[in-house]
């Protein structure tokens, strides 16, 4: 049985390694990438340049494509100049969140 895999975070580094590796899986019928930049698409790649911090437009992209499984690998170690301590607490815990109801 075939898999639509979301995946969080797909533009960075883990994400693009999940790309490869999920692209050579037959069970994966379709990734349904998810960052704030855009990944290339092709026939199995479905990307979407947006923030995890929407979660009505997450579970409406989960339930368009039949989302059957979601990695979650959005978030921030070292956090970028001028970023606060809240504000990463809010770009990792409370995007996680967002990611986990919509997945719900």
């Amino acid at each position: 049985m075939s898999k639509t895999i979301a995946l969080t975070g797909a533009a960075g580094y883990l994400g693009s390694v999940l790309i490869d590796y999920l692209r050579a899986q037959h069970w994966v019928e379709r990734i349904v990438a998810i960052d704030l930049k855009p990944v290339p698409a092709d026939g199995r790649v479905i990307s979407y340049a947006t923030d995890i911090h929407d979660g009505s437009f997450l579970r409406a992209v989960f339930a368009e494509h039949g989302v059957s499984h979601v990695i979650h690998g959005a978030f921030t170690i070292i956090p970028p100049r001028g970023m606060s301590a809240r504000q990463m607490r809010a770009a990792n815990f409370d995007g996680s969140q967002q990611v986990f109801r919509a997945a719900f």
